[in-house]
């Protein structure tokens, strides 16, 4: 048993170097260096108060989601003393819920604007930040009544590891309203993407098999979910525009 789980460890550990050299700061270095003003140009196109926000919020975010991995690490180590971890992942969803829904965006600040604006002028970074938001508290108020024991169903397994990878999935079309070259930004969104749908993939698993999966098994597969969420958390503590 500890053997597996050694050998899994060591296969995601192997993915999140992979991912983590890939989001090093050279592309930013380059794309400075390609534009004719260098940095200062390349700042001139994205306004300093936009991109120290944007990478404010993204950053907060990681803080959220890496106390939530390190929570869900702990309940997979099986150690009965850190049971109270447990609700960092529903507290975490709904914190960063909250933020996204009111505090997401620089120029949506009024209440109307928040619930508003986004469907009126058609913006799609707004209008995507506010569906994460609707969908963080959502899942997270079930996860909060789940590990009460409130919410026994199996079926209530399944909307964590959904969020995840269409999560991950609209990463992939997530868009910021910058005039500068977004190729830093994509590939942020894609890393993240891409270690999203694995942990939902991963994390659907045990819930779809439930019969099928011994324990063992399923402390496997709970110790990639929790591995793979520090790695976004981490991800996007290291976020840059």
């Amino acid at each position: 048993m500890a053997g597996r789980r050694v050998a899994l460890l060591i296969r995601v550990l192997f993915l999140a170097l992979v991912l983590l050299s890939a989001s090093l700061p050279s592309g930013l270095a380059q794309e400075a260096s390609e534009h004719p003003h260098g940095m200062r140009g390349m700042e001139a196109l994205h306004p300093p108060d936009d991109k120290a926000f944007s990478e404010f919020s993204h950053h907060l975010a990681g803080g959220f989601v890496l106390l939530m991995g390190l929570g869900e690490l702990a309940l997979a180590l099986g150690n009965r003393r850190w049971g109270r971890l447990q609700w960092l992942l529903p507290a975490g969803m709904l914190g960063a819920g909250i933020y996204l829904l009111i505090w997401s965006d620089i120029d949506v600040w009024s209440m109307r604007d928040v619930f508003v604006q986004p469907f009126i002028v058609g913006d799609r970074e707004t209008l995507q930040h506010k569906l994460y938001a609707v969908c963080l508290l959502a899942v997270g108020a079930i996860e909060w009544r789940r590990r009460q024991g409130r919410l026994t169903h199996p079926g209530w397994q399944w909307p964590l590891p959904l969020l995840a990878i269409v999560g991950g999935v609209l990463l992939y079309t997530h868009m910021h309203n910058v005039l500068t070259d977004i190729r830093v930004i994509n590939m942020h969104h894609r890393l993240m993407g891409a270690a999203a749908i694995l942990a939902g993939a991963v994390k659907l698993v045990p819930a779809v098999t439930p019969r099928r999966d011994g324990a063992e098994r399923r402390a496997s597969w709970d110790m990639a979910w929790a591995i793979l969420i520090v790695l976004i958390g981490v991800e996007l503590l290291l976020y840059f525009e």
